[in-house]
């Protein structure tokens, strides 16, 4: 296989591949919304028979402020929870960190090869021995980069 066809075929292997993953993502999402839903109607359910044992219990006036610290004590827990997250924020840092360190050294041996390849193209009529030695120390100039 010649090198352009199996970069085309690479290439659209890749898109076929983002394509299927892009459709396993909107189905996650929509089972997450239907869950969502769900979720939603479980709440709404036990806040009604909540309502109705501390109606029982308290009466009419009480029931619905305490209901409502309830939930404001549950909202309040969850921030803290949400708000704990920092170690996912560290990890995205440190990722963001290792590609940008990796693409230096990909545009770093790029260059280097660029600049080997005229060197020895030059060199190359007059021997093997030159050719080498200015590959090593085209090498040597920029391993400290």
């Amino acid at each position: 296989m010649l090198p352009i066809s199996a970069a085309k075929a690479a290439a659209q292997a890749e898109v076929l591949r983002e394509r299927l993953r892009m459709q396993l993502l909107g189905r996650r999402i929509l089972a997450a919304l239907i869950a969502c839903i769900f979720v939603a109607a479980a709440v709404i359910e036990i806040h009604m028979a909540a309502y109705y044992m501390l109606f029982d219990r308290f009466g009419s006036k009480w029931t619905p402020l305490i209901l409502a610290g309830g939930d404001f004590a549950l909202a309040v827990l969850v921030l803290l929870v949400v708000g704990r997250v920092g170690s996912l924020e560290r990890q995205a840092a440190e990722a963001a960190e290792l590609r940008d360190r990796a693409l230096g050294e990909a545009g770093r041996s790029l260059t280097m090869v660029a600049t080997v390849a005229p060197v020895l193209r030059l060199l190359r009529g007059r021997g093997g021995l030159m050719a080498a030695a200015a590959a090593a120390a085209t090498t040597l100039l920029f391993r400290g980069r």
